[in-house]
């Protein structure tokens, strides 16, 4: 019974803001930066507007109240300027959720964080799962000082990224999915949020300088592309145009603009995705037939925009939600790379067969690991697993490149029935040192772009692997991407597509990573659109996903080595472990995993490595969900487990 009532007060509310939109459509004036009149008009469009938050999105909005934090610091306490966080429902849960930035209109000199029309925005958001934080910003005091105030009014909404980036662990807001939102003056800001990087010289160096400001989607609601309402003159592009700044790297826009806008005219719109199509950056422009300037989510009473702005976040920001999000840490096995050189086909066959899968995995399980990343093969030549279109190709039978034991298979499926996964390390290219394996396979030093006949037979290979292990591989790790460029022949017979469809053959929800090399410029690239997480090797714990987020869509990973260096046997661990845990957990309450690679001895990782990580397992539900208590006690001797 309470439940049909509350349906049929939100259809009568629906009605209800259907009826009043129409009125306020047909009788509002032509307005710039939503200025309204006093009286009835503004009650009326107050009642639109609350009414309007309610009613987007019936289903999970009605009767929804999202929990706001009012007044936040953002940009610390000598600054007036504060802002509002609106929290869904599932920031509460455990669950984390993607934050938007929410900028108002006013023509850079006035309107305020708790206008209606942001208000609506934020409420609506909120009801579909996103956090909002709503920002009041550096204005100007009249139209004569807007260049006093630039750049300081993109440095404010750059700050207002770092601190929800900073703070997202605090309030269930994964700080690697981030976005922004904005109307007219607000929509320009929010345009050069996205489009300029560190190279821009708009990046204030403080409050959180060592935190990105970067975000994955923009949504620009009818915004000027320069400061002033006027569009663009042929061969003039100012600094403070967004246009100015659009590259490849840009995320993706959701433009809205009205055609009938007296205030801004659409052609702004239209000049900024003629830039975004120029430079190849996904995007879409709505134009709204016959509206004005400043309308909300609903323009009209046939018209209900919140879908399309609901649809656009969902997808860029909510595209690759998947286990790796809340692996906590994995552990990578080099067990068959560097301790294989100088060994006789037989020898390398003895010695996988030494190796103890059930032990090994018994270890990682304690560790508090969710999934191993296991090495079949480098530049030796040598691969831990059979595979019969490797043996035709290059020549020879199981044993001799190949291993008899089918050692994936098995560690598959004893991490299944721990409840663990398997990610599977392959190198880009070929067998370096294995000169006759090179030649055969058609392919040439890795300095030089991948050869056509090569991608063909190493799609080939990866087949039949992704194929025999089906799901029991849960995702790839492929080192060596160094030079894109004999992959991204599109137009070719063989590219990237291949090797990819190949790789997913036995599962195409299999995780993808390509590494381009170590050190954070190269470590946090997208390297194709098949990819879903980061390589993120690097030689230490420096990054998070607060200070070097991932392109748009992956998931945030490091990889580094627990040892001395890759594969190692290690006199002491580089990282005690009160490090490991205050680390991992920073990066799961951002929404971020990390990997750390072990040296193994026939299937026992080195017992001075394990030591570190034991203690981790006591608190594996912990480190999923980014709960570390900072006062924990821990022992670390591998004696007292």
């Amino acid at each position: 019974m309470i439940m049909t009532i509350k349906a049929i007060i939100a259809n009568g509310l629906g009605l209800l803001a259907a009826l009043l939109s129409l009125a306020v459509a047909q009788e509002e004036p032509d307005v710039t930066e939503c200025e309204v009149e006093d009286g009835c008009w503004k009650r009326v469009a107050r009642l639109v507007i609350l009414v309007g938050a309610i009613t987007c999105g019936a289903s999970q909005a009605a009767g929804f109240t999202p929990r706001v934090e009012r007044d936040i610091a953002y940009l610390g306490t000598n600054r007036t300027e504060k802002a509002d966080l609106y929290l869904p429902e599932s920031a509460t849960d455990g669950q984390r959720c993607p934050g938007i930035i929410v900028i108002h209109g006013g023509g850079w000199g006035s309107g305020d964080k708790t206008d209606k029309r942001e208000r609506t925005i934020c409420m609506a958001l909120a009801s579909h799962g996103f956090a909002a934080l709503s920002i009041n910003y550096r204005l100007a005091e009249a139209k004569s000082l807007l260049q006093e105030v630039w750049p300081r009014n993109i440095q404010d909404c750059k700050i207002a990224v770092r601190w929800l980036r900073q703070n997202a662990g605090q309030y269930g807001i994964d700080g690697n999915r981030i976005g922004v939102m904005g109307c007219s003056a607000g929509g320009h800001l929010a345009a050069l949020l996205g489009t300029t990087g560190p190279d821009s010289g708009l990046e204030p160096k403080e409050p959180m300088g060592d935190v990105s400001c970067r975000v994955g989607a923009v949504v620009d609601f009818f915004g000027p592309i320069q400061l002033g309402s006027a569009p663009l003159k042929p061969g003039s592009v100012p600094e403070t145009s967004p246009v100015k700044y659009v590259c490849k790297d840009t995320p993706p826009f959701l433009l809205v603009h009205g055609t009938a806008d007296k205030g801004i005219s659409i052609e702004c719109s239209r000049q900024l995705a003629a830039a975004l199509k120029n430079a190849g950056v996904e995007h879409e422009l709505i134009e709204v037939e016959g509206a004005g300037h400043g309308f909300g989510l609903v323009p009209s009473k046939d018209k209900d925009l919140c879908p399309a702005v609901v649809k656009f976040f969902n997808k860029h920001l909510l595209a690759n939600e998947g286990w790796m999000a809340k692996a906590g840490y994995g552990l990578m096995i080099h067990q068959f790379v560097f301790n294989v050189n100088g060994l006789t086909p037989g020898q390398f066959d003895a010695a996988v067969e030494k190796f103890r899968v059930p032990q090994l995995v018994d270890q990682v399980q304690k560790t508090g690991a969710s999934y191993v990343i296991l090495t079949l093969g480098q530049n030796s030549g040598y691969y831990c697993a059979p595979n019969a279109t490797y043996d035709r190709i290059v020549g020879g039978e199981p044993g001799r490149k190949t291993s008899r034991r089918d050692l994936p298979m098995e560690l598959g499926k004893e991490l299944r029935r721990r409840g663990l996964r398997m990610i599977l390390y392959l190198p880009s290219r070929g067998p370096q040192r294995d000169k006759e394996a090179m030649a055969a396979l058609g392919d040439v030093d890795q300095a030089k772009p991948a050869p056509q006949e090569f991608i063909r037979n190493w799609s080939d290979i990866c087949r039949e692997w992704s194929l025999r292990y089906g799901d029991l591989v849960s995702g790839w790790w492929f080192d060596g991407y160094y030079l894109p460029e004999g992959w991204n022949h599109l137009d070719a017979a063989h590219n990237w597509k291949t090797w990819a469809e190949a790789a997913r053959a036995g599962n195409p929800k299999a995780e993808l990573a390509f590494n381009r090399g170590s050190r954070p410029h190269k470590a946090f690239l997208k390297m194709n659109d098949a990819q879903t997480y980061t390589a993120g090797e690097m030689p230490d714990l420096s990054a998070t996903p607060a200070t070097h987020p991932a392109p748009n869509g992956l998931q945030w990973h490091l990889l580094t080595y627990l040892g001395r260096t890759w594969g190692a046997r290690s006199k002491e661990a580089r990282f005690d472990t009160p490090t490991l845990l205050r680390y991992i957990d920073t990066i799961n309450a951002q929404g971020g995993c990390l990997t750390l690679d072990v040296a193994t001895d026939e299937g026992d990782i080195q017992p001075v490595l394990l030591n570190v990580l034991l203690p981790l397992g006591q608190h594996r539900e912990a480190l999923t969900n980014g709960r570390i208590d900072p006062d924990l006690h821990l022992t670390t001797s591998m004696e007292k487990h």
